[in-house]
């Protein structure tokens, strides 16, 4: 692509380059479309997921405009959507720019969840661990399992599921790995 870019500022009138260019554009904008339902349900973070999914619908919205406008150029039957010209990506990239600071300042402007593999008060206050869940996340974080945290603990292993199924609904994980992903994903080492 970084070739083809090259041979489009150097010889403009050689025209493939820029049709390679297109194409490679729309073809991982077309990858991600793809990319993103089908693994947004592994996603542990809910507002993660939730700006993936914002991110899709917007990609999917702009996505035929945008292919319009670039193959204009290319393909004459397409004169009718002349309004289109040069306006469909601009604003998508906008968009895609406000959404991304937005995105930005609420996500990535918070404080973390675990420091240094402590849990953060932040988090505990957050989802409302209590002082209990909070042994329980340490040991399954350690890779514990639900008998060894029981005989850490002296509870049964009933009560540790019933814990670890609490845990899960208040951070809306679905499983261990979700909850390790929750955690390191937003943790300072």
């Amino acid at each position: 692509m970084l070739l083809a870019a090259l041979v489009d500022l150097i010889l403009p009138s050689f025209g493939y380059a820029r049709i390679f260019l297109s194409l490679a554009l729309f073809g991982l904008i077309l990858y991600g479309l793809v990319l993103i339902p089908l693994n947004l349900h592994a996603v542990g973070d809910r507002a993660l997921r939730r700006a993936l999914a914002v991110f899709f619908v917007l990609t999917l919205c702009f996505f035929p405009a945008m292919y319009v406008d670039a193959a204009m150029a290319y393909l004459p039957v397409l004169s009718m959507f002349r309004f289109l010209e040069n306006l469909a990506q601009p604003l998508y990239f906008l968009a895609l720019n406000a959404l991304s600071i937005a995105f930005g300042l609420r996500y990535l402007n918070r404080p973390a969840y675990s420091e240094k593999d402590e849990l953060t008060e932040y988090f505990l206050k957050k989802f409302a661990v209590t002082r209990r869940e909070r042994e329980i996340i340490r040991m399954l974080l350690q890779g514990a399992g639900g008998k060894e945290i029981g005989d850490k603990l002296f509870i049964s292993p009933k009560t540790v599921e019933n814990h670890i199924y609490n845990i899960y609904q208040k951070l809306g994980v679905k499983n261990r790995i979700q909850l390790f992903q929750l955690i390191r994903a937003n943790a300072l080492e």
